[in-house]
């Protein structure tokens, strides 16, 4: 047994997760190596494994007694609040998205890549999930593990720990509301689970893997951040600037950098109207995410992605293109505006392909492209010396287009009447990054990637 006198239970305040990243094929490190990274914000976490199975059919007898197992797929669920100080799960380095377009896209072989194998030893982006049970006496995993008497607690310093080793990506989205947190979900998918066959001593983690353990009633440890994400730290065009600078975006303007919305949602939502030189949009939520799809090659004399943990994903690849979607929903003040130069008709036709809004000109070339543009900036003061700005951006590009309008709410109980635009991309554009200031990367862009 791990602990002396058992847990009544395993809640919250007694697990916590560890996160190490890679782009490679293999990786067995351990769980306080110094790559290991404690998963700040976890609201919950859940792990299902599947034993898919199947029976035999035989000839002469409906009883099938010959079954065999396939191989075996091991779901993470992970839900999380960012803190000012914390990252995305998924994200460009601040190198990388300084550099541009390219090394941005979720293609790039630092990031999301799209096959279990490069020339350089790059491959599809996966990660280590190790789980961490504590005793359930103590106010948090690891609290009293520097305690050198011990003898208040003999399992102060004892845990179990199970790692999920070369988790692929499968789902990421995020909830942005006008109240409370930013909100990250995540889904990851493995074969491989790695349980410790003996306790792991607490001490062994530094501060980087859990927060830091108290050194007496003085010293309680270092508390995380509680100033999360949130709704109100969306940055919006002031009323004061313009949109365009000639023909082209503009990200920045007198309050800095702000989010662009595509042209249908400042069409619902922007009435021209503001509140201390903030904008009223009334838009009351802003969901973002995309989904993976992996294919497995299959090799005859082979099982491949089982007879080796390490090299599970070597003959993985994605599905392309992965599409990204973003939705916006807001309390509707007006009916959509329509396509004013034809009457009654829907604002979307066969005709105009897709611009939703038709064809700019009769002598447009262009006119088939998809060009909504999708920017959401949140600005943030972290906590890193004299304390630095920091933006964290979701930069869906250029490439987005309309794919459903919904109407709700208005009742007769009193609720407001609601409109959702939903958008997607197959772009395969998703940019998450947190940076100094928020980098243009369509002029970047030569297209194709």
């Amino acid at each position: 047994m791990a602990f002396t006198i058992p847990n009544d239970r395993i809640f919250y305040a007694c697990q916590a997760v560890l996160v190490i990243d890679r782009n490679t094929p293999t990786g067995n490190e351990d769980p306080d190596s110094t790559n290991s990274k404690y998963l700040t914000g976890v609201q919950s976490i859940g792990v299902n494994t599947n034993a898919p199975s199947s029976s035999l059919l035989d000839v002469g007898r409906f009883q099938q007694q010959f079954h065999y197992y396939d191989k075996q797929e091991i779901e993470i669920n992970i839900d999380r609040v960012i803190d000012k100080d914390s990252d995305f799960f998924y994200k460009v380095s601040s190198s990388n998205y300084q550099s541009g377009y390219d090394t941005s896209h979720m293609f790039y072989k630092d990031n999301i890549n799209v096959q279990g194998a490069e020339a350089d030893s790059k491959c599809v982006k996966n990660y280590d999930i190790t789980l961490i049970y504590g005793t359930d006496s103590l106010s948090r995993v690891g609290a009293d593990r520097n305690n050198s008497s011990g003898a208040s607690n003999p399992d102060r310093n004892q845990s179990l720990v199970v790692t999920y080793r070369n988790c692929l990506l499968t789902n990421i989205s995020y909830t942005i509301g006008a109240n409370g947190a930013v909100s990250e979900s995540l889904t990851l998918i493995t074969r491989f689970a790695d349980y410790a066959d003996t306790p792991i001593a607490l001490t062994t983690f530094s501060s980087a893997q859990l927060p830091a353990a108290d050194t007496g009633a003085s010293s309680p440890g270092t508390p995380q951040s509680g100033d999360t994400v949130k709704g109100n730290d969306i940055k919006f065009r002031s009323p004061s600037d313009s949109r365009y600078t000639g023909g082209s975006l503009r990200r920045s303007g007198s309050s800095g950098f702000f989010s662009i919305l595509p042209d249908e949602v400042e069409l619902m939502f922007d009435l021209s109207n503001s509140l201390n030189d903030l904008k009223i949009t009334g838009i009351n939520s802003i969901s973002i995410g995309f989904s993976i799809d992996y294919t497995e090659i299959t090799d005859v004399g082979r099982w491949n992605g089982v007879h080796e943990q390490g090299l599970q994903n070597l003959w993985r690849y994605v599905n392309l293109p992965v599409a990204v979607t973003a939705s916006f929903t807001g309390t509707a003040r007006q009916a959509f505006p329509h396509d004013m130069s034809n009457g009654s008709s829907l604002f979307t036709q066969a005709a105009d392909f897709s611009s939703s809004l038709g064809k700019p000109s009769p002598t447009a070339t262009d006119w088939n492209r998809v060009d909504r543009p999708i920017l959401i900036t949140a600005l943030k003061r972290v906590s890193d010396g004299g304390g630095t700005d920091r933006y964290f951006v979701w930069d869906l590009g250029e490439h987005n287009y309309l794919t459903d309008i919904s109407t709700s709410g208005g009742d007769a109980g009193g609720g407001n009447v609601e409109v959702t635009m939903s958008y997607q991309n197959d772009f395969s554009e998703a940019v998450f990054a947190k940076h100094t200031s928020v980098i243009d990367l369509s002029s970047d862009y030569d297209g194709p990637y």
